[in-house]
């Protein structure tokens, strides 16, 4: 299997089993290597994984301590224009005690808010989403859908939900065999 992403492409893949998804998210984030053939991006290239930023975020800190870390943005861009944290912080609707609360204490709609604004911020080129951020949330999912569709970098998601998937520019399944197809969206 072989994909060249460039700047502002999304796609999807389906997994058939677990398994697969779990080995193919490794294989992308470099935790795992490829038995045959072999994965490389672009060098100075910086891809993450969604999981990855909430797990090297410091949970005893606060989200605003958290944001001052190199791998975060001052001002990253969200629906095609440059915004300050604090505003982006406005938009998800996060308020100033929430912010300054440790990571660990969020409750769960607040903790999918804080992972939506570090991916807005975050220094990457190629995101790796395992699963979308506050799905049961509709603030956060229209900041994500503003964010989907704006990110400069590549978005590859795994197993998104079909509203997801259908949005992409190309989404292939991946068969029980391990043999990805392409999948005809329209």
């Amino acid at each position: 299997m072989s994909w060249d992403l460039a700047s502002g492409s999304r796609l999807a893949l389906r997994t058939t089993r677990r398994e697969q998804r779990e080995t193919v998210w490794r294989l992308l984030l470099g935790k795992l290597k490829p038995k045959r053939g072999s994965l490389s991006y672009a060098p100075r290239v910086l891809h993450q994984g969604d999981e990855e930023i909430w797990k090297r975020a410091r949970p005893e800190a606060s989200l605003e301590d958290n944001l001052h870390s190199r791998l975060f943005e001052v001002r990253p861009w969200w629906k095609s224009k440059r915004h300050d944290q604090v505003a982006l912080m406005h938009q998800l609707e996060l308020p100033v005690s929430v912010r300054k609360l440790p990571l660990r204490s969020l409750k769960p709609e607040m903790s999918a808010r804080a992972l939506m604004l570090l991916m807005i911020c975050a220094k990457a080129h190629v995101f790796v989403l395992r699963q979308i951020p506050g799905v049961e949330d509709p603030m956060t999912q229209q900041v994500f859908s503003g964010w989907f569709h704006s990110f400069s970098g590549a978005l590859l998601l795994l197993d998104p939900p079909e509203r997801w998937w259908r949005v992409c520019d190309t989404t292939c399944v991946l068969d029980s065999s391990g043999t990805a197809f392409p999948l005809n969206t329209s």
